[in-house]
C-alpha cells in the first residue's frame, strides 16, 4: 500500500457511485456547518483518494469544497485488491457516528464477506456466506451494543430476502431509518416477510344479495415503505384489485365506505366500478392525530352511496355528518357505526366487507382466509 500526498487537479477527480452509496448522508444543517469551517479555516482532512483519482473517504469534504469554491487537498492510498480498497472504504464508515443500526448492520456484512473472501475467515464455517452472515447474528450484535441479537437477526433477513425494485424500497427506507423518514428495521422485516411469503387465495364472496353493504378497504399506498404504512399491518389491495371485486349487493342497495383523504380520488373509481353513486359522508373526528405528508389526518370519511331504489333513512334516524370518536388499534374503525347504519336501514341483508369483526345479523367477509 503506497500512501502519500500529492497535487492533484480537483477536475480529475471522480465519485464511485457504490462508496458514495455507503457514506451516510449529512442532514442539511450539518452539511452547511462543514462548509462554513471550510470556507473559514480551510479543508482540516484531507481527501483520500486511489490512484484513479476517485474517492475512498471524503466525499461531504469533496462536495462541500466545490461548493464554497476552496481547492481541497488530497491523500492518496493504493491497494493490492480491489476487495481490499473496499474493505478500507466500508471500515472508514463503519465508525461513522451518523450510522443508522441498519446501515451498521449491511456494512460489517460486507465487511465479513470481504473478510472471508480474503481467507480472514474470523469464525465463520458454513459453506454459503448467506448461512454463516445469519448463523453468526450474535457475534455481530456483540460488535453493537447499542443493538439486540433480533433488531440484527431481522436486518439480515431484509438483507439477505428484500429482492427486486421492491425489495430495494424496503432496504433504502431501512438505511433511513425513523429520525429520517424511512421505516424501523422492525417493519421493513414485515414488510419483507409479506414480498417473501406465498399470497393467501382470496376466500369466496358470500352468496346472495345484500341491500347494506359496509366495507374499509385494504387501501395501497404510494408511499408504502414509510413509518405507519398500512403494509406494515396488514396485506394491502390496490385500488384496481378491489374495484374488480364482483359485489353481491341487491338491484337497491346502499353502501357505506371508508376512505382515508389521500385516496379519495379512489375512492370514487371503487364506487363507480361496483355500480354505486355517491350521495354524501360522515366525517370521524379522532381523538389524536396520525401521520401525513401535508397535514397530520385527524379525521377518515365514510362515505354514502346508492344504487337503484334504495330510498333514504326516516328522519329520527339521520345522524349528524360528525362523528366524534377516538383513535384505538391501525385502522379499525369506531364501534358505534354499527349502531348507526342498523338505524338507518333496520331491513334488509347486511355484509360487511374485509372485516375483521362479528356482528349479529350481518354477514362478515374477509379477503383472506
Amino acid at each position: 500500500m503506497a500512501l502519500f500526498q500529492t497535487p492533484i487537479n480537483p477536475n480529475d477527480v471522480t465519485i464511485n457511485p457504490e462508496y458514495a452509496k455507503m457514506v451516510p448522508k449529512h442532514s442539511k444543517e450539518k452539511f452547511e456547518e462543514l462548509k462554513q469551517s471550510i470556507q473559514e479555516i480551510g479543508l482540516y482532512e484531507p481527501i483520500v483518494i486511489n490512484s484513479k483519482y476517485v474517492v475512498l473517504d471524503g466525499h461531504h469534504r469533496m462536495r462541500a469544497c466545490q461548493e464554497a469554491n476552496v481547492v481541497p487537498r488530497f491523500r492518496m492510498m493504493d491497494f493490492k485488491t480491489e476487495d481490499l480498497e473496499r474493505l478500507y472504504v466500508m471500515e472508514t464508515n463503519l465508525y461513522r457516528r451518523q450510522l443508522t443500526v441498519f446501515q451498521e448492520v449491511e456494512l460489517r456484512t460486507e465487511i465479513t464477506k470481504l473478510k472471508s473472501r480474503q481467507g480472514q475467515r474470523t469464525d465463520l464455517t458454513s459453506s454459503s456466506f448467506e448461512e454463516e452472515v445469519i448463523g453468526t447474528h450474535r457475534k455481530i450484535a456483540s460488535e453493537m451494543p447499542n443493538a439486540s441479537n433480533s433488531t440484527v437477526e431481522r436486518a439480515l433477513y431484509v438483507l439477505n430476502n428484500a429482492k427486486g425494485e421492491e425489495g430495494e424500497k424496503i432496504k433504502e427506507a431501512a438505511r433511513l431509518g425513523t429520525n429520517k423518514g424511512g421505516i424501523s428495521i422492525f417493519n421493513a422485516y414485515k414488510q419483507t416477510k409479506q414480498l417473501t411469503e406465498t399470497p393467501k387465495e382470496p376466500i369466496p364472496l358470500p352468496e346472495g344479495k345484500y341491500s347494506v353493504i359496509y366495507a374499509d378497504p385494504p387501501w395501497t399506498y404510494t408511499h408504502s415503505f414509510l413509518a405507519g404504512a398500512p403494509n406494515t399491518h396488514y396485506t394491502t389491495m390496490t385500488t384496481e384489485k378491489i374495484c374488480e371485486l364482483d359485489i353481491p349487493s341487491h338491484k337497491d342497495a346502499v353502501l357505506f365506505l371508508w376512505s382515508t383523504n389521500p385516496l379519495l380520488e379512489d375512492a370514487f373509481k371503487v364506487i363507480e366500478a361496483w355500480g354505486f353513486q355517491y350521495k354524501t359522508n360522515i366525517a370521524w373526528v379522532k381523538d389524536r392525530t396520525g401521520t401525513g405528508h401535508y397535514v397530520r389526518g385527524q379525521h377518515e370519511l365514510l362515505l354514502i352511496c346508492t344504487k337503484g331504489n334504495i330510498g333514504t333513512p326516516p328522519t329520527e334516524a339521520r345522524v349528524p355528518s360528525v362523528l366524534i370518536a377516538p383513535r384505538t388499534e391501525h385502522s379499525k374503525k369506531p364501534h358505534e357505526v354499527y349502531d348507526i347504519i342498523e338505524a338507518m336501514y333496520p331491513n334488509g341483508k347486511r355484509l360487511e366487507l374485509f372485516s375483521r369483526n362479528n356482528r349479529e345479523n350481518w354477514t362478515m367477509w374477509g379477503a383472506e382466509s
